[in-house]
């Protein structure tokens, strides 16, 4: 879309004012209820900085949804026993987050018993239509109609909401015989490690572990330390700058700029044989699957100017492991020398910090007005998958709003996770240049099996 000079100099004006408005925002912390003791509950965990910002209080929730074959009463019955097992052993689930002076917490009592399972079994026939049929910009609509996915971690801390919900909703083609199971966490309390680490636990024949919600304070420092230096989830990483560009992009959002979607398997035989390359390439002693989707769906098009991989720091840093519940992930920086090959993207993962030679330079000041990013995350590397007694497990898929999920021509999303056992899958949302070029990779498969 063009626009005149004119009108391109108030939209720059416009951007660089909301980017004021939202830097400002961002280092606001949410307003709450003020209590000494938050709920008289007893058990307090505060939230670390990074999860206190504006940037993770306004982030969506986490939310999938899995698509079973069986009966959904039987369904129901277990998942009710289970979820209440899960609470039992980890009851910061059934917690809220409350203000208390300048920190975030998230309060609990050790002997409540919140219910977090919900059973649509008797569906409201006036709800907006949900089943593996439904195509997939409409099943956030579907999800969110019931209660059944969860609101920012902002809007939860002002309505004292839940931080956890589980729900099943019978298929609206076959209610007794299909049903979706929906899974939804604030961003503000979990990462998608903490998310699966809860959500492998509703499977049957899985343990129930308790999880530690208690924050461990040097996390942070360490992982910046092990960086070279703050990642894209630190406050202090954040400029007017890159306001100004969020905002420019939503200036595009506001005059009809919409986002791509698109969704297909990973072409197993292509990771093959990448993989076998790079292993005699000898550079590293082997790639990921994960390695070779980011340097493939990045460099598709050579419209990404900068990139962060969202990594784990669990077992990375000494302080944390795998028992941590919380946010502790942070993103590597990349530019287009930095994510060339698999090779690259693995050095980087290794060593925490880009791995190109010479060095990279990221932008900087007005070079970020025009800077096209895009996070990749991944979400199979800690998916089990979900089994459920005398039911067969169908298709999982993450949850997102679209257009929620990226800013045009400024901000992409690239999710990898597992679509099925064994199986590995892509989501992109960005421009439809982007996703198009992603499409033509060697790495994309056939389509997801997903109406649009």
């Amino acid at each position: 879309m063009w626009l005149p000079p004119e009108t391109s100099r108030l939209g720059i004006g416009l951007a660089v004012g909301a980017a004021a408005a939202a830097w400002w925002l961002s280092r606001k912390k949410p307003t709450g209820k003020k209590d000494e003791d938050p709920l008289g509950w007893g058990c307090q965990a505060k939230l670390s900085d990074m999860e206190a910002t504006g940037l993770m209080m306004g982030a969506l929730p986490i939310t999938t949804v899995t698509f079973m074959e069986g009966d959904p009463v039987q369904a129901a019955a277990y998942l009710k026993n289970r979820v209440s097992d899960i609470i039992r052993v980890n009851p910061w689930l059934g917690g809220k987050m409350v203000r208390k002076g300048k920190d975030i917490i998230l309060a609990w009592g050790a002997d409540r018993s919140p219910n977090l399972f919900f059973d649509h079994t008797d569906d409201d026939t006036s709800n907006p239509p949900l089943s593996r049929e439904t195509p997939y910009p409409k099943l956030m609509h579907a999800a969110s109609s019931r209660g059944a996915v969860l609101d920012r971690g902002r809007v939860t801390i002002q309505k004292r909401l839940d931080v956890f919900r589980v729900s099943l909703v019978p298929d609206s083609e076959k209610p007794t015989k299909r049903f979706a199971v929906v899974v939804s966490m604030c961003h503000g309390i979990a990462d998608g490690h903490t998310f699966y680490q809860v959500h492998n636990m509703l499977g049957e024949g899985r343990r129930v572990t308790a999880l530690d919600p208690q924050r461990v304070n040097d996390a942070s420092a360490a992982a910046e330390r092990a960086m070279g230096g703050p990642g894209w989830l630190s406050a202090s990483s954040w400029t007017g700058w890159h306001f100004a560009n969020l905002a420019w992009g939503i200036l595009w959002l506001l005059c009809g700029q919409k986002a791509k979607s698109s969704m297909f398997m990973v072409d197993e035989g292509h990771i093959s044989k990448r993989k076998h390359e790079a292993k005699s390439a000898g550079e590293v002693d082997f790639v990921s699957t994960n390695d070779i989707v980011t340097s493939e769906m990045l460099s598709a098009s050579g419209v990404v100017d900068t990139a962060m991989m969202a990594v784990n720091f669990r077992n990375k840093i000494s302080c944390i492991g795998d028992s941590h519940a919380g946010n502790y992930e942070n993103c590597i920086f990349y530019r287009p020398p930095d994510f060339a090959t698999p090779s690259l993207v693995r050095k980087s993962v290794s060593s925490l910090r880009r791995a190109s030679t010479p060095p990279t330079r990221l932008l900087q000041g007005t070079e970020l007005l025009s800077q096209v990013a895009t996070l990749v995350t991944n979400w199979a590397t800690f998916d089990r998958g979900l089994e459920l007694p005398g039911c067969a497990h169908d298709l999982h898929l993450p949850l997102y709003d679209c257009d929620k999920a990226s800013i045009p021509k400024v901000l992409f999303l690239c999710l990898v996770f597992r679509p099925s056992q064994g199986r590995t899958a892509v989501m992109l949302v960005g421009s439809e240049e982007w996703v198009r070029a992603c499409g033509r990779a060697g790495i994309a498969g056939e389509p997801l099996p997903v109406a649009w």
